[in-house]
């Protein structure tokens, strides 16, 4: 049976957890064993048939600077202990522009020889980076050293590999899923109160959305 460790530890910000609850809920009914590692922002809102430990604390919701390096390197080197003392060889981190605490994790288990997955989701960070920078470089660099990368769409591999000197050979579409349990859970939750008909039976399409509204740019990578 595969053995993975995923790594997350931004936790509640932006509905990711609601992505990865979803994510391990379907890779657990395909019989892969995985536990998520992620803050404790989140602690009542996963399957309780998953397997979840809060070793990142409340990390990132404190303003004490100190504090957070303390959490961060505590969940780092903790997980690390688990990859090794339960088998798990495959780690699955997520990319979210490049920030100081990914390429920390990255460096550890890489280091370690394990092997490294990485759900790439936002690029806009590089793509704006036209100048081939420190962090632009050090991406593409940790993508190519990288087990395999996944990408949910055919536009962000497009422009990794236009942003890449060589292109990268080891990305993999796979397209996002949907959020119908969480359809279904608000359903059952509002069924008998007066916002059921608001919010369901009106004849208005709604949209569930997840991540960030920003400000248009309009100097987008001409990319075909």
């Amino acid at each position: 049976m595969m053995r993975i460790l995923m790594i997350e530890p931004i936790g509640k910000i932006g509905g990711m957890h609601q992505y990865t609850n979803s994510l391990l809920t379907e890779l657990v009914k395909l019989n892969v064993n995985i536990k998520l590692i992620t803050s404790a922002h989140a602690k009542n809102d996963f399957n309780p048939r998953l397997q979840v430990n809060f070793l990142f604390g409340t990390i990132f919701r404190s303003k004490n600077y100190l504090l957070n390096i303390f959490l961060f390197f505590r969940g780092a080197i903790k997980s690390l202990l688990i990859s090794f003392f339960e088998n798990r060889k495959i780690i699955h981190l997520h990319f979210f522009g490049f920030k100081s605490y990914f390429f920390l994790l990255f460096s550890l288990f890489y280091f370690f020889r394990r092997e490294i997955i990485i759900t790439i989701h936002d690029i806009e960070e590089l793509t704006k980076q036209r100048k081939r920078n420190f962090s632009l470089r050090l991406s593409l660099h940790i993508f190519m050293k990288s087990d395999a990368c996944i990408v949910h769409n055919n536009f962000t591999k497009k422009s990794l590999n236009y942003l890449s000197k060589v292109k990268i050979k080891n990305i993999y579409i796979i397209n996002h899923g949907n959020y119908d349990d969480y359809v279904k859970n608000l359903k059952a939750k509002y069924k008998n109160s007066f916002n059921y008909k608001n919010i369901f039976k009106s004849k208005f399409k709604h949209i569930l959305f997840f991540g960030s509204i920003k400000e248009k740019d309009n100097k987008k990578l001409n990319i075909s």
